[in-house]
């Protein structure tokens, strides 16, 4: 079974986040699968979407993401692909499933550091529960966890530190734990090819190709629905 899955928490991203997420999969992914969205709040969510609730709603910001390796997450099965909210499909997403079909754990290498960059990533439901068992019992309860706004993106970001270790410790990040998470325990991460999987801040704000592209990711500023103005994204963030 192939499932698509995002999270909406809080109110960074509108319900309509999730609708014009799904009409992207639905034109862009050809291959049957499943799409749900993990949400404490559905209101505005069109009703085709299915809706299934956090699990754990004491994970805040992008830490959210890390119930997605709950054993069980609620009766979800086979291959997880996640998408993030900000992301705009302009091309088939189908290898993102067939790339590298025996790899237990693929997603996009971040740009400029050698970690997960976890705007999309694919894995085997209920293969990596220590993922979140591990940041309860080394994170969570001992680090100090901080609220830092971002003057730049106008946005709260949540960090968690603890600068008594040697070295200090500190995530900003689920993409930061997850990665070290998998690599601690051995697991190979593997990465998509270089050019699917974009962004708009780093690659078309400053001119590099990009139209070839599976997806652009609109991480911090600004956001899909505040570029309306520019074609492709009209033509595809729908």
């Amino acid at each position: 079974m192939k499932n698509v899955v995002c999270i909406k928490w809080g109110e960074k991203y509108s319900a309509e986040y999730v609708n014009r997420l799904y009409g992207m999969v639905q034109r862009q992914l050809s291959l049957p699968h499943r799409f749900v969205c993990l949400t404490e709040d559905s209101t505005g969510i069109d009703s085709v979407i299915e809706t299934l609730p956090l699990i754990r709603t004491d994970l805040k910001h992008s830490y959210t993401k890390l119930q997605l390796f709950l054993n069980p997450l609620h009766d979800i099965q086979g291959q997880i692909l996640f998408l993030d909210l900000d992301t705009v499909i302009l091309n088939s997403i189908d290898d993102l499933f067939l790339h590298k079909p025996e790899a237990k754990f693929i997603g996009l290498h971040e740009w400029f550091d050698d970690f997960l960059g976890s705007s999309t990533f694919r894995f085997e439901a209920g293969q990596f529960p220590f993922v979140l068992e591990e940041w309860d019992k080394s994170v969570k309860n001992r680090f100090i966890e901080e609220h830092i706004f971002d003057a730049a993106t106008k946005e709260t970001n949540l960090q968690y530190h603890d600068l008594n270790s040697f070295p200090p410790e500190v995530y900003r990040g689920d993409q930061e734990w997850i990665t070290k998470a998998l690599r601690d325990k051995g697991e190979p991460i593997e990465w998509y090819p270089d050019g699917w999987l974009l962004s708009y801040k780093w690659h078309v704000e400053t001119g590099k190709p990009f139209m070839d592209s599976k997806s652009i990711t609109f991480h911090g500023l600004p956001k899909p629905h505040e570029v309306t103005d520019i074609d492709w994204v009209k033509e595809n963030w729908r």
